[in-house]
């Protein structure tokens, strides 16, 4: 169906010609097709509008007659124009993207060991909690994850640890959490610069689900000077937040 044909179906559909055979298969059409429906809402609305201002135009001609009295034109004129004023109001407003930047909903565990240097003694315990974290046993994995971060081992596996453990909280929408141990991190200074990329990316999500729209800003700024992996998606990003 072209716009052409949907259109006048549309008009005939607004001017009551349509069998209901012929309004089923329109409206098959406009479930099959969103780009379809949202065309059907515009043109039903605006045809709305201009019955709207056909009735007042109607109204003000049955007062013309009456040069005594301006205030019914007047009244039907100011109505008119508050009404569709609020029309165009509430469009805009749909328009509109969210109030603030979009963080992204999770962050992926499998990418977080793709630097790590981990002793081998140590790689089985770092192992079974990534391996717990993905049959979904957080719980279990955050104590294992925890006893490595408490065991005085390689500066390494405490940082996977403690990354992991960030990761699972942000993916948990424990964003408070997350971000103080994102920012613990950055605060040791043991990074290397593909994890402190990583750090400040994730702390800037973080950050913007708490709100924190200025520090996020700062640190998504950080990330687009590293000029990493993450470059375009911060770039993109620091738009959304000017």
């Amino acid at each position: 169906m072209s716009y052409e044909d949907l259109d006048e179906q549309i008009r005939l559909y607004i001017n009551g010609a349509l069998s209901q055979e012929q309004i089923d298969e329109l409206w098959t059409e406009l479930i099959r097709h969103p780009e379809y429906m949202e065309y059907f809402r515009a043109s039903v609305n605006l045809h709305a509008v201009a019955r709207e201002e056909e009735s007042a135009d109607a109204l003000i001609q049955q007062h013309q007659e009456d040069t005594t009295n301006v205030w019914p034109r007047l009244f039907i004129a100011a109505m008119l124009m508050i009404s569709i004023a609020a029309g165009a109001f509430l469009w805009f407003q749909q328009q509109q993207v969210s109030g603030g930047p979009e963080a992204i909903d999770r962050i992926e565990i499998d990418i977080m060991r793709s630097t790590a240097q981990v002793p081998d003694e140590e790689e089985g315990s770092l192992q079974q909690a990534l391996t717990l974290v993905a049959d979904e046993q957080t719980d279990q994995a955050a104590t294992l994850l925890d006893s490595l971060r408490e065991r005085g081992g390689s500066q390494e596996v405490k940082t996977e640890a403690t990354l992991t453990k960030a990761v699972i909280a942000y993916n948990q929408q424990q964003y408070t959490e997350s971000r103080e141990l994102f920012e613990e991190m950055l605060e040791e200074g043991s990074l290397n610069e593909s994890q402190k990329e990583r750090v400040h990316w994730y702390l800037t999500q973080s950050l913007i689900r708490l709100g924190e729209y200025d520090l996020a800003r700062d640190h998504a700024e950080y990330v687009v000077q590293m000029d990493g992996s993450y470059y375009r998606t911060a770039s993109s990003l620091l738009e959304q937040i000017e």
